[in-house]
């Protein structure tokens, strides 16, 4: 990844009340999932700072500085265009809040750059924003034709036209079937970098190609499970998730949250076990938020049918609460440990 100073994003004019920003002639419009449900767990953290990890256009942002005037907030987005909106989403609410170009892997830096630490929460939310498949340019859609790049920060890193020179069709395969549960795997990667051997540069023509060749059965288009996986992999996702997953928890303050909302079955994999593994045990330092992830209303799919498949998942930075020892622990170690010498015996 290209180098880059984390600076604050420059001013821009104006601002809306939605989450529909402009910038010059182009519109980022993202509705933020679970955006209730996120602020009314935020509500309960300590005053201090909050880490929103994926600012997208910054609703989720807006909505936690509008809910608590005792906190502060700085905003992680490595996308230019979510960059420039968020700062526009947020100026309203002053010095209180602070938009930074990086990419969620880059917590870490940001917080001891900044010295923000130890924080009150961080967010993250890990699906892709409207405005990525709206646009065609970024490549993100065939149904809105575009190049094939798919990068989520157009400055750094390769477009997946550039990775595919580098890859053979039995990874290319294991990758879509990694990331995508793609049955047809090998079918697939051949389409895939057959069209690019032939000079395809054109995500609808892309889409094209895989129709023809692969097994299409119900609604879903063939080419929406492997647009996804090369996605994935162009902006190697699941390895900035486990970069942010194994340093968020230990940049918490006592009580504070850190909450990740996630749509994709093997990124939630991912969250679930590693909150699991941190919570488990007597002198375990965290808590998970809820057993069973949050998921949307009736009435949120109804009305953005996007968060259908998202996941919100909570850990608690806690004390371990010690159990005092009573006479019934003391009997059933006894009773163990008599168990114990009987089987020796036998």
């Amino acid at each position: 990844m290209t180098k880059r100073s984390l600076t604050n994003s420059p001013p821009n004019e104006g601002r809306t009340d939605d989450e529909s920003v402009h910038k010059g002639d182009l519109v980022f419009e993202h509705e933020s999932v679970l955006a209730d449900e996120v602020v009314a767990w935020m509500a309960e953290v300590p005053a201090g700072v909050i880490v929103d990890c994926t600012a997208g256009g910054g609703g989720h942002s807006g909505a936690l500085l509008a809910a608590r005037d005792d906190i502060s907030l700085v905003a992680l987005d490595r996308d230019p265009d979510a960059f420039a909106a968020a700062t526009r989403r947020v100026r309203a609410f002053g010095e209180r809040a602070k938009v930074v170009r990086a990419a969620f892997s880059e917590l870490a830096a940001v917080v001891n750059e900044r010295q923000l630490g130890p924080l009150s929460g961080i967010l993250a939310d890990l699906g892709v924003s409207s405005h990525h498949f709206d646009t065609a340019e970024r490549g993100f859609s065939f149904s809105n034709d575009g190049p094939l790049d798919m990068r989520m920060d157009p400055d750094s890193g390769q477009p997946l036209r550039d990775k595919l020179a580098m890859v053979n069709e039995r990874d290319l395969a294991d990758i879509l079937y990694g990331y995508g549960d793609i049955r047809a795997s090998r079918r697939a990667a051949a389409a895939v970098l057959t069209a690019w051997r032939e000079g395809v540069d054109s995500t609808a023509e892309l889409a094209v190609r895989l129709k023809a060749t692969m097994p299409w059965h119900g609604k879903t288009h063939p080419a929406t499970r492997v647009f996804q996986a090369l996605r994935i992999w162009v902006n190697d996702e699941f390895g900035q998730l486990e970069t942010l997953l194994a340093d968020a928890p230990g940049l918490l303050t006592e009580k504070g949250l850190f909450a990740v909302i996630s749509f994709h079955s093997g990124e939630d994999r991912l969250v679930k076990r590693r909150f699991q593994a941190l919570s488990r045990g007597r002198d375990a330092t965290y808590s998970v938020r809820s057993k069973k992830p949050i998921v949307p209303s009736d009435d949120e799919t109804r009305r953005n049918p996007r968060s259908r498949s998202a996941k919100l998942r909570g850990l608690v930075r806690s004390p371990p609460e010690k159990r005092k020892r009573t006479r019934d622990d003391s009997s059933r170690r006894a009773r163990r440990r008599r168990e114990g010498k009987r089987k020796e015996r036998a």
